[in-house]
């Protein structure tokens, strides 16, 4: 990260610093780790400290947060101010341990019911994002790829990633655009795209709201990622152009899709391998 001009200057008290060898050389495509204190590992709750960039400048305000991998839609900004500032964060860890999450979109609130010692306790959580009014705020400017460690190590959810804009110069972005009007059409506004070598062949792929432009065997190819209206959630079926192969996976909204990793595959909804699709 320290090589690269474009990121050198990124930093954020949030990250692990010298990350662990191991954890290096198994997630090579996490460029930074954020540090989360695990509250409950089953229910996949846990609570960080980090600061935010907005628009350029990193916000003079640290965040205290709760990480909630949950499996519809992971988040990591669910805003813990109010409780720190009462001298409330154990307690509250102790009924997040004793209760359950309502079954809601936890990127817009999340609220908890738990019982302790005959007390029904409800807590409502909201966002830091839209509690702060600063909407577009990131970790790293979406200058790196910034993941989240499940408990254990073992897989890693992209709180963050590299976007074309922030990481491309002008001259380089012209010479990609040719190159994708060639195979694939003209590419969408850079900074709608995400850079992401899904397939591990040592070539970027590119994500954006609705499909993957992906490299194979020195051209590249677009796999659509289908979205019906309906009500509620809505179920999609990917259909790789380059191997047949498929995969059906639920998405709330277009684009509501997240990224996680293994180390060997990287999964849309932590379902789908986009690494075996594109191969």
């Amino acid at each position: 990260m320290a090589d690269d001009p474009s990121t050198s200057a990124i930093d954020n008290i949030g990250f692990i610093k010298n990350p662990p060898k191991e954890l290096r050389e198994k997630f090579p495509m996490c460029d930074a780790f954020l540090k989360v204190e695990w509250i409950d590992n089953e229910k996949m709750v846990g609570y960080s400290e980090y600061e935010f960039y907005n628009q350029g400048e990193k916000v003079r305000r640290i965040a205290h947060a709760l990480v909630y991998l949950d499996s519809e839609h992971p988040v990591f900004e669910i805003n813990m101010d109010k409780f720190r500032e009462k001298g409330k964060l154990e307690d509250t860890f102790d009924l997040i341990r004793r209760g359950e999450f309502e079954d809601q979109e936890p990127q817009l609130e999340l609220t908890l019911d738990a019982e302790r010692n005959g007390t029904n306790f409800e807590y409502t959580f909201s966002s830091i994002l839209s509690d702060w009014d600063m909407p577009q705020m990131t970790l790293a400017e979406n200058k790196l790829n910034v993941c989240i460690p499940y408990p254990g190590n073992q897989r890693m959810y992209f709180a963050e990633q590299k976007r074309l804009d922030m990481i491309t110069s002008s001259g380089e972005l012209e010479r990609k655009r040719a190159e994708f009007r060639k195979w694939v059409g003209e590419l969408p506004p850079a900074y709608t795209v995400q850079q992401l070598d899904v397939n591990f062949d040592g070539r970027e792929d590119y994500l954006t709201t609705n499909g993957l432009i992906y490299s194979h065997n020195d051209r590249y190819y677009r796999m659509k990622f289908p979205w019906s209206q309906s009500e509620g959630t809505a179920e999609l079926k990917l259909t790789s152009p380059t191997n047949g192969k498929t995969c059906v996976y639920e998405e709330l909204w277009p684009g509501s899709y997240y990224l996680t990793t293994d180390g060997r595959n990287i999964f849309i909804d932590n379902k789908c391998s986009l690494t075996e699709l594109t191969k």
